[in-house]
């Protein structure tokens, strides 16, 4: 994970505290949404930022999921309403790591324990015959190697089940904890194909964020009905959490003609796929208005076998 500022890392943490859950928590009570009152213009101080250059520091990860994972545990632990007990708290049996427990809370309000597991995930659905709400396994990571209904499948039958073996059991009873209330919080972005039917998935939020995808050799149509103000950025992982904002510098925000051709030359070169933010001018500043996947041409077709379609 490349260092980040203050001012990116607060804009981060703002993000955490309102965007909505991707699973709609009426479909299942474990699934729950962030605070209904974000902070705005959060603000961290010298010691803070300090604080989570450690904390990233020791977890020795690039991974996008782990920098999510610390702010999470930032928050809570500067949190007036939560006591955060354990963080990636291993289940062991027999020197056999069985899981871990993403966050062990205390509700300071309820007087519970609360066992929450967390996960940011950015999914592409593909085009579907019906229009009908999309199954799980229609959603797959950009790499190819996530799948949406593989992952809610483990966090609801492996992950948030874990307080319920005797070994998840014992590694509770070491904090003296005897029983504890089970979350999921599944935040993140769900991108639409720009042509063909694709449903929102079974059981998703109905304010859920979202973008669009589409493959490269459809970029260049696609962008001349763009409103020709508009400009263009690729975005590193780092910074897929919170919508973008800058000052104006025509080295990074590129017009349609330069995104084309740099997006064809990525994709020659690794095709692997491309977060890109579409931006205008306001107030002096720019600000994202729009996100979007750019994909190999044969990048559908890999999904549906990585779908198993």
């Amino acid at each position: 994970m490349n260092r980040l500022s203050h001012q990116q890392i607060a804009r981060d943490i703002d993000w955490l505290l309102s965007s909505p859950s991707i699973i709609n928590p009426n479909c299942d009570s474990r699934f729950i949404c962030p605070a209904t009152h974000p902070v705005h213009h959060y603000q961290i101080t010298g010691s803070g930022y300090s604080e989570l250059v450690d904390i990233l520091h020791q977890r020795r990860s690039h991974l996008l999921g782990i920098y999510y994972e610390s702010l999470w545990q930032y928050i809570l632990r500067h949190s007036k309403e939560h006591q955060l007990i354990a963080c990636n708290l291993q289940v062991q049996n027999n020197h056999k790591t069985l899981g871990e427990y993403d966050l062990i809370l205390k509700s300071l309000r309820k007087q519970v324990f609360i066992h929450r597991e967390l996960a940011v995930k950015f999914y592409l659905g593909l085009p579907s015959s019906t229009r009908s709400a999309s199954p799980w396994n229609h959603w797959i990571g950009p790499g190819l190697r996530d799948r949406m209904d593989r992952k809610l499948n483990h966090m609801l039958t492996h992950q948030i089940t874990l307080s319920e073996t005797l070994a998840g059991q014992v590694a509770l009873n070491a904090l003296d904890i005897t029983e504890v209330t089970t979350e999921i919080l599944f935040q993140g972005y769900l991108f639409y194909p720009i042509t063909g039917i694709c449903p929102i998935p079974e059981d998703s939020a109905a304010d859920h964020l979202c973008g669009h995808w589409l493959p490269i050799n459809q970029l260049s149509a696609w962008l001349d009905r763009e409103a020709n103000e508009a400009c263009y950025l690729p975005m590193p992982k780092s910074l897929w959490l919170s919508s973008y904002r800058g000052l104006p510098d025509p080295s990074i925000h590129l017009s349609k003609e330069t995104l084309i051709q740099r997006m064809q030359s990525q994709l020659y070169k690794s095709a692997r796929p491309q977060l890109v933010i579409r931006c205008h001018e306001q107030d002096g500043e720019i600000k994202e208005n729009c996100r979007f996947f750019v994909v190999p041409d044969d990048w559908e077709a890999k999904a549906l076998m990585a779908a198993e379609i």
